[in-house]
Parts: C-alpha cells; sequence; structure tokens
C-alpha cells in the first residue's frame, strides 16, 4: 500500500495509484489550532473535532501554506502605511491607511466570532484617481524576502500523510483586491493603460519572490488564484487574454519589445456596447486623436520586426475604423 504522500505525488505525475487519492482541500489544508482558544478561532468549538480528525487520519493532506515575507532592507512601507486595530463589540477591525501623492487612502476589514471570514468593509482604492496615486509608490515598497522555514516546518510535520502546496496569487489577484469587485470591474474595462501599468508594478516583486522560493522550496505543488478576477462575467475573454493569458515577464528583450506594441496598439473600450474607442497610445503620445491614429498608421513592419508586433499592427487596423467613428464624436468631426 502507498503512502498518502506517495498517493498524492503519483497523482500529479499522472502514475498508476493503490486507489483514488481523496483531499478535503482547506480542511487539512489550511492551517488550523483547534487547540487555540482565541474567540475568532472558529475551529476550537467542539463541533469541528471529528471533521478535522477525519481529514487528518483519513485523507490525503495537502497543506496549503504561503512562504513568510520580510520587508526587504529600506523598505519605506512603515513610512507611507499605517495599521491599527480595535475591538468594537466582539468584532475585530484593521484599518490600513495609505499616504502618498497628496492623497490619504484607507482600507477597513472586520473579523467576527463563529465565521471564519474576513469582511472587507472598505477597500483601499476607490477610483482611476487613487489608482493613479496608488502607482506613484516606489518599488522598494513592494521589496520584500522570502522565508521558506514554515514550508518546510509544514513538510516534516505532515510527513508521509500528505505533502506541502505553495499558495500564492497572481498580479491580477493583488490588483483586483484593491478594489471593491464593481470598481475593479470599471477600472479593469475603462482605465486598460493604468491598469497594465498596476500589474507591471505588483508583477515584478511577485516574479522575483516566486523564483527564490522556487529555488529554495523546489519541486513542490502550487497553487496560483487570480486569473477567475478576469474571466467572463467580470471581464471578456480578449482582457483575461491580456491579463493573464498573455502577461510575460518580459524578461528578454523580445517579451519588452512586444509588451511596448501592444500598449501602442491598445484601446480603451466603451462599457456599453463593448466597442473599442479612443486608443490608448493618447495617454503615452503628444497630440490630438486623429495625430495620434495617423501616426501609428505610418508604422511600418518588416522581415526585421520584432516578430509578434506585425499581428498587433493587424488587430489594430481592424479597430480603427471603430475608433476614428468615435473620435469624430468626441472631437467634432476630422
Amino acid at each position: 500500500m502507498m503512502t498518502r504522500r506517495q498517493r498524492l505525488m503519483a497523482t500529479l505525475r499522472g502514475e498508476p495509484v493503490d486507489r483514488p487519492a481523496v483531499n478535503f482541500y482547506e480542511i487539512g489544508g489550511f492551517d488550523v489550532n483547534p487547540d487555540d482558544p482565541d474567540e475568532l478561532n472558529v475551529y476550537n468549538d467542539p463541533s469541528w473535532r471529528p471533521l478535522l480528525d477525519l481529514a487528518e487520519q483519513h485523507t490525503d493532506l495537502i497543506r496549503m501554506r504561503s512562504a513568510r515575507m520580510t520587508p526587504a532592507p529600506h523598505n519605506p512601507r512603515g513610512e507611507l502605511f499605517r495599521t491599527e486595530q480595535y475591538v468594537q463589540g466582539r468584532s475585530r477591525f484593521t484599518r490600513t491607511t495609505l499616504r502618498i501623492a497628496g492623497r490619504t487612502m484607507t482600507s477597513l476589514h472586520r473579523r467576527d466570532p463563529d465565521l471564519h471570514t474576513t469582511w472587507t468593509l472598505e477597500h483601499l482604492l476607490k477610483d482611476a484617481d487613487d489608482l493613479r496615486a496608488y502607482l506613484q509608490l516606489p518599488d522598494e515598497v513592494f521589496a520584500a524576502d522570502p522565508d521558506v522555514s514554515n514550508l518546510q516546518a509544514a513538510e516534516e510535520e505532515v510527513g508521509e500523510r500528505g505533502i506541502v502546496m505553495v499558495d500564492t496569487g497572481d498580479p491580477i489577484c493583488i490588483a483586483a483586491d484593491l478594489f471593491s469587485m464593481a470598481d475593479y470591474t470599471v477600472v479593469a474595462l475603462t482605465e486598460q493603460e493604468l491598469f497594465h501599468r498596476l500589474l507591471a508594478k505588483l508583477a515584478r516583486p511577485l516574479h522575483e519572490k516566486t523564483e527564490k522560493v522556487a529555488r529554495a522550496f523546489p519541486g513542490r505543488l502550487w497553487r496560483i488564484c487570480g486569473p477567475e478576477y478576469a474571466a467572463e462575467p467580470y471581464l471578456p475573454p480578449r482582457l483575461f487574454r491580456e491579463y493573464v493569458a498573455a502577461y510575460p515577464a518580459a524578461r528578454t528583450a523580445r517579451e519588452k519589445m512586444l509588451l511596448i506594441d501592444r500598449l501602442l496598439h491598445g484601446f480603451h473600450w466603451y462599457y456599453k456596447d463593448n466597442s473599442p474607442t479612443r486608443p490608448v497610445a493618447v495617454n503615452l503620445i503628444e497630440g490630438r486623436l486623429g495625430d495620434v491614429i495617423a501616426f501609428l498608421d505610418s508604422l511600418t513592419y518588416g522581415e526585421h520586426s520584432t516578430p509578434g508586433t506585425k499581428e498587433n499592427c493587424d488587430v489594430w487596423n481592424e479597430r480603427v475604423e471603430t475608433a476614428r467613428s468615435w473620435s469624430r464624436v468626441v472631437e467634432g468631426g476630422e
């Protein structure tokens, strides 16, 4: 008979197993302590004990853990963000305040007894102006060094009863969580240039963290959350491709050129009928809308162009007539 760890690893590799693996996901996956007397710890209620014991004793355990993060030296986060906790009634509140670019932004979270949920009462970013200010945060604010000792400890603790899965979000998971769902969908649909900048800002430190954790804790299962934020019905498929499927780390010169070219040939979209309006390039190139369109029309692509840019141009040509019609409305005709 296989151990539970062997069964899970064979399943992940597509190899034969002695029986199908059975896992309760978060039950046995989350890091819980039924002996912790904290009032906000729902798992210390005796009603949980039979289910927790069943998971521990009979299921193929997958511990869900994230590497601990320590702010890098000279990280100025403490100078810009302030966090305070307070208790009101039986609830525990956490308020975070950010001051940047002349703006003050706050978020508020609440935890209640008898419920394993953190309620977000107020999100940090409320609109595009908040996002523009947030983008002025120095990159050093996001610099942190991962510590995998807790992952190693969890693996030692679970032993042959299961495995450890590294748990992380992707850039859009972090970005969307800064807004309410309503504000996120509006900004992601109508402020695509800004949202791309946010994803790029969040992706750089996340890629570095992921690489460091993968090197220090190699060969393990990972869970990456976030792509669902860009799926239907929240965003159309084309934005899933832009924000998730086609969002590379841009490590090579070609990848960087394609990202720049994709941004130049991108469009803002009208939320009512999902049609292209003005090019994103009007935020990047000086001139009237008609001048910007003419400039991009004049760009040529030859046999020595970066592979992939010609395809961007073909998509641009399909959409540009719609944009011209829209520009005649907003600029009074050309």
